[in-house]
């Protein structure tokens, strides 16, 4: 992925480890999409969104049946939505 003008890093919610990768050229946009993976990267789990803090306006996060979408610890200012079930709430 990274040859493919994409970065990637491994992060999730509550135990898990899984790799996010997303284009360098997206951050810093209002909404960023992110594709994620198994944590050594073999297996393609879904998608993710972030998006800016100016932009989040407390959405709700019906994929994982969030109230909100939670603060990303890797990206500072953005919040986070999976688009698969991730079996964590």
């Amino acid at each position: 992925m990274e040859r493919a003008g994409y970065a990637c890093f491994n992060a999730g919610p509550e135990s898990t480890n899984w790799m996010h990768c997303l284009k360098l050229e997206h951050l810093g946009n209002p909404a960023v999409p992110v594709k994620v993976f198994s944590e050594d990267g073999s297996q393609f789990l879904g998608t993710e969104q972030l998006l800016h803090e100016d932009v989040y306006a407390d959405k709700p996060c019906p994929q994982d049946g969030l109230f909100d979408w939670v603060p990303s610890e890797d990206l500072l200012g953005y919040f986070a939505c999976h688009h698969f079930h991730t079996g964590h709430h």
